[in-house]
C-alpha cells in the first residue's frame, strides 16, 4: 500500500517545539482514524493538508524536520459505512409514539464512522394503514411537517410507520435516495 504525504508537510514544519496533529473533519478531532474514498483532512502546525487513504486496515504517518523523526503515529483505516436514517435520533424498529413526537426529524447517520459527512434529509414521506385507507403526508426536509405530526398523532400502538422516498444531500448538493424505513409503535 502506498500513503504519500505532500512533500510540503516535511518541509513546513520548522521552528515548532511541539506538533499538534488534528482531523478537524472527525467528531474526535484527535481519533487516530482516517477514512476511505474521501480526502481526510489534517491539520499540523503550521498548516492544513489532506491525506487520501488506501486501506488496508492502517498507516503511519511520520514527520520529520531536519532529517530527524518528529511525530509518529499510527492510524487506523476504516471504509466509511452506508448511511442510516434514524428517526427522532433513533436507529430502532420498536419506538414510543411520544419519543417521535417529543423529536419529530429524520436525520441520515453513518453509525460507528467518526467521520462527518455533512449529509442532510433533503424530503421525506411517511405513512400510516388505517382499517379502510393509507394515510401519507411528506416533508421537503427532515423536519416533520404538521400533515406528519397528525399522521403520528392519529398512530396507536401496534401501528407501523413507514418513512419512505427519504432523499439525502451531500455536501456536493447531490441528491441520494436511501432506503424506507418501518417503525412498529410499542
Amino acid at each position: 500500500m502506498k500513503f504519500l504525504l505532500p512533500l510540503a508537510l516535511l518541509t513546513a514544519l520548522t521552528g515548532q517545539a511541539q506538533l499538534s496533529v488534528v482531523s478537524p473533519r472527525l467528531t474526535d478531532s484527535s481519533a487516530a482514524v482516517f477514512y476511505t474514498g474521501v480526502y481526510n483532512p489534517i491539520e499540523v502546525n503550521p498548516g492544513r493538508y489532506l491525506v487520501r487513504a488506501n486501506g488496508p486496515d492502517s498507516v503511519t504517518l511520520s514527520i520529520t524536520r531536519r532529517n530527524k523523526l518528529v511525530f509518529q503515529r499510527r492510524y487506523g483505516v476504516n471504509k466509511i459505512p452506508e448511511p442510516r436514517i434514524a428517526v427522532a435520533g433513533s436507529l430502532d424498529s420498536v419506538m414510543e409514539r411520544s419519543a417521535i413526537i417529543a423529536n419529530p426529524k429524520l436525520e441520515c447517520v453513518f453509525p460507528g464512522c467518526l467521520y462527518k459527512m455533512g449529509m442532510e434529509v433533503a424530503g421525506f414521506s411517511v405513512s400510516l394503514e388505517l382499517k379502510d385507507e393509507i394515510i401519507e403526508a411528506t416533508s421537503p426536509t427532515g423536519i416533520f411537517s404538521m400533515p406528519q405530526r397528525n399522521i403520528i398523532v392519529q398512530a396507536k400502538s401496534g401501528d407501523m410507520l413507514i418513512f419512505d422516498n427519504i432523499f439525502v444531500r451531500g455536501p456536493d448538493g447531490v441528491k441520494r435516495k436511501l432506503v424506507p424505513v418501518m417503525i412498529r409503535l410499542k
